[in-house]
This record gives structure tokens, sequence and C-alpha cells, in this order.
């Protein structure tokens, strides 16, 4: 995948700290939507994100440079974000030796994590 310059919409949309509360609560689940159906292609791009986790427990981390999919999982995007951001090249996409499906649970495993059992079932 091609990594995109981050003047895109979805970049400046999902951009977030998925650390900080306050960014987590700026997250626009209802302009991510628009913007993918406005430009339908914009999941299929990594991007470079200022921000990324990291998960010693599992000895795994997510670049800061990942597909919109993985950002929304860790902001806890709602499901029909993660569906819309959920592309081939997303879903087979491995950080560490980890997909999508690792990163939800990883996220589900720390406590104040945002990720749900819905967002799971959905990348199974």
């Amino acid at each position: 995948a091609d990594v995109m310059m981050d003047d895109s919409n979805i970049f400046r949309l999902l951009d977030l700290d998925p650390s900080s509360k306050d960014d987590r609560q700026k997250l626009d689940d209802n302009a991510i939507l628009r913007e993918v159906q406005q430009n339908p292609s914009s999941p299929d791009h990594e991007y470079e994100f200022s921000h990324f986790l990291s998960w010693r427990r599992y000895a795994c981390s997510l670049p800061r440079i990942h597909f919109p999919l993985h950002q929304s999982i860790i902001l806890g995007s709602d499901i029909d974000v993660i569906d819309a951001l959920s592309c081939p090249a997303a879903l087979t996409q491995k950080y560490h030796g980890s997909t999508a499906l690792h990163l939800a649970l990883y996220c589900i495993s720390d406590q104040g994590s945002e990720a749900s059992w819905d967002t799971v079932k959905l990348l199974l």
C-alpha cells in the first residue's frame, strides 16, 4: 500500500492520540463515514499518524505508518466506521505479526481502551 500525504481528510479526522481521553472524545465517526463515501479509496492507503501505541505485554506495537482501519480500532470508532474502513489490504496487513483482529483484542484487554467485542466479531 502507498503511504499517503498527511493532507487528506481521513488522516485529519483520525490523527488523534488514542491515549488521550480528550482526543478520543473528538472522534467524529459520522464525518469519517461521510469522508469514506466521498473518497472510497481513502481507507486503502497507509498514513503516517502522529501517535502510536505499544503493548509490552504482547511484545507488539503499531507503527506510526498504518491504515485508517487500525487507527479507528485503537480510537474506539463505531462498528459502522470499522466496517467502512475494512479494506482487504488493511485486513491482511500485519504489524509485528499482528493483524487488525489481534489489535482489537489487544485494545479490549487494555483497561480504558475503547475497542468493542462487536469490532472483534466483525473482524473475524
